[in-house]
């Protein structure tokens, strides 16, 4: 027969509580010296961090006390490190927060949507959008929306009036847009290309500048396929952001292709109907400015519903006029351009097709390249073959066909003529008449 110990039982402990038993009214009593000092300096009421704490205090291991003297209820820990007495108002609610939210806060006395502080943070979007929230449950911060902004939400301080904050924000421009306000001319169309030249910001910024100028109605623009000018109303004029000494951009004139579109139009109006010749002489319009020639641009606007062309020539040639579309273009366009009346037009017309006897004919009925070309030949005055005629010619174009259109015309006016024709690899040879 085999014994089996048996296991002795441990015996049961109680766990008595004996704190109901003992009196609650009796008076704290601090355990060493330290803890006193630490109760003596908070008892003006601060809030004080604890490395300020154990300075002011000289006490080197002031944490450990701190923590002790909030397990006995003597004091309150509001935050990570922060401390004060029990009982005690925070003058400044700003310490409770983060040091992200506090930079915001500091942003925001002044009003400002979530991507301008993005701007200035240089933080992502997430997270301005993360602690704005938290600042606005917090009651920290407001948000007021605001109707015709790229961003809906116009984020302040909750110690501001709403109604208030909404007013002075659609008053108030921001830095770009009265930079861009402040290069516009007080008297006269200004430039929209060279004004954006001197704000130089991006496209985003400048399209919502610009929306920002027309809703307040500080300025207008004009121009047929986009605005090319901008010019200050009163309203705009009187704004006190509107700085008088700062860069002006230059004044509008119309260049290039769209400035060619605009005086084709005027010019018609002013005539009522005119040959594509004519339009071509007083607009100064070439193959070179622009990359086409007149039937493209003709055809654009015709295309565009903005005039009509008929044949009423024997030689063939087209007379073009506006249409009532075209006439509603030109309303707009006579504020920012003036070209002179039909009279003024006719006699510069006369002008530019009267001979001369000036070494360059372009006041003849020739382009800038032909008289580019005979200038190159009289400068030579020799026989010149077509590759170095298109060398001799600044900034010449890449196609071929253009100068051969061009000389092809100075040989029917009988100002050159061909000596040899061109064959494979052998250019053709041309002489001054």
């Amino acid at each position: 027969m085999i014994a089996i110990p048996c296991r002795k039982k441990r015996p049961v402990t109680r766990k008595i509580d004996f704190a109901h038993q003992l009196p609650t009214n009796l008076p704290f009593t601090a355990r060493n010296d330290n803890e006193r000092k630490i109760i003596n300096l908070m008892s003006d009421g601060r809030l004080r961090k604890t490395s300020e704490i154990a300075e002011q205090a000289g006490i080197p291991n002031a944490a450990h006390h701190l923590m002790n003297l909030v397990e006995a209820g003597q004091m309150v820990r509001v935050k990570m490190g922060l401390y004060q007495k029990p009982g005690s108002e925070i003058e400044d609610q700003t310490v409770l927060l983060s040091p992200a939210e506090r930079r915001i806060y500091g942003i925001l006395a002044q009003p400002s949507t979530a991507v301008e502080i993005h701007r200035i943070l240089k933080v992502s979007r997430q997270r301005i959008d993360v602690l704005l929230s938290k600042l606005a449950e917090s009651g920290f911060i407001n948000r007021a929306e605001i109707s015709g902004e790229t961003t809906p939400y116009l984020y302040f301080r909750s110690d501001r009036d709403p109604e208030e904050v909404i007013t002075d924000h659609q008053s108030h421009l921001r830095e770009e847009t009265a930079v861009l306000l402040s290069t516009i001319e007080p008297d006269g169309w200004t430039s929209i290309e060279k004004a954006r030249e001197i704000c130089d910001i991006s496209q985003y910024l400048w399209t919502a500048s610009m929306r920002k100028l027309q809703k307040l109605e500080l300025a207008e623009t004009a121009g047929l396929d986009y605005p090319v000018a901008i010019r200050l109303t009163a309203k705009g004029l009187e704004h006190p952001q509107y700085d008088r000494d700062a860069s002006k951009a230059d004044i509008y004139e119309p260049t290039g292709f769209q400035g060619t579109m605009i005086k084709t139009l005027l010019i018609l109006d002013a005539f009522g109907e005119a040959k594509s010749s004519d339009i071509t002489l007083l607009t100064g319009h070439t193959v070179a400015t622009v990359g086409s020639n007149m039937s493209y641009l003709i055809s654009l606007l015709r295309g565009k519903g903005y005039l009509i062309s008929e044949d009423r020539d024997r030689n063939q040639r087209m007379y073009h006029s506006l249409t009532e579309t075209g006439r509603m273009q030109v309303e707009n366009l006579k504020r920012v351009v003036n070209i002179g009346d039909a009279e003024t037009l006719r006699a510069r017309l006369a002008c530019l097709r009267a001979p001369t006897d000036a070494p360059h004919p372009l006041k003849g009925t020739f382009n800038r390249r032909t008289a580019d070309i005979l200038t190159a030949m009289q400068k030579r005055k020799t026989p010149m073959s077509t590759r170095e005629i298109i060398e001799a010619i600044p900034n010449a174009p890449r196609k071929r066909d253009s100068i051969h259109y061009n000389l092809q015309r100075l040989v029917k006016v009988g100002k050159i003529r061909l000596l040899k024709k061109g064959a494979s690899g052998n250019p053709a040879i041309w002489e001054l008449s």
